[in-house]
């Protein structure tokens, strides 16, 4: 995720054998492409396993937004960062959701994208029908249990999943 001129991953210690290390905790890491150099590790507000689905996206090219669908529970987080520089992140939660009136909405794991509506208080959430995987769909969720579904329409690629890009405005003319 692009972001006030520097760029964000999820990033995950693993030992030499490629496992996962579980203490310290997933985090994300910043590159600073004024410095071509990576900043310290950005803290979670959450712990996740890999089972649980989380999304990174952006809001208004000014804060770092975080989907979070825990395994274990029927719910749905967004957090917001209110603060974000190169060594440090604070979060507030944006959203959280009771999922369990929508028991068969569970997003694909790592394949979520989304953006949120500040104003309204909500998310769109993008998405592939589970059953047949050929139709892409938009999910617009919000507080005291507004929930829609809406055909974004067929997908040639079943592997394909839709996706929300970022526009970040620049001088440059192409």
């Amino acid at each position: 995720m692009s972001l006030k001129g520097n760029t964000y991953w999820f990033a995950r210690e693993i030992n030499i054998r490629g496992e996962r290390i579980d203490d310290p905790p997933d985090f994300l890491i910043c590159f600073d492409f004024t410095t071509e150099r990576f900043g310290p590790r950005l803290t979670l507000p959450f712990d996740y396993s890999t089972k649980e689905s989380v999304s990174l996206s952006s809001a208004r090219e000014e804060q770092l937004v975080l989907l979070y669908q825990p395994w274990f529970t029927m719910r749905m987080e967004i957090w917001v960062s209110n603060k974000i520089e190169l060594n440090a992140v604070s979060w507030i939660k944006f959203l959280e959701v009771n999922m369990i009136t929508f028991p068969h909405y569970r997003f694909s794991l790592h394949h979520v994208s989304f953006f949120i509506d500040k104003k309204n208080k909500g998310v769109v959430v993008l998405d592939k029908d589970k059953e047949t995987r050929s139709c892409n769909l938009g999910y617009f969720i919000g507080e005291d249990g507004y929930f829609k579904e809406v055909e974004l329409g067929g997908s040639r690629d079943r592997n394909g999943y839709p996706f929300v890009f970022s526009y970040v405005p620049s001088s440059v003319q192409f």
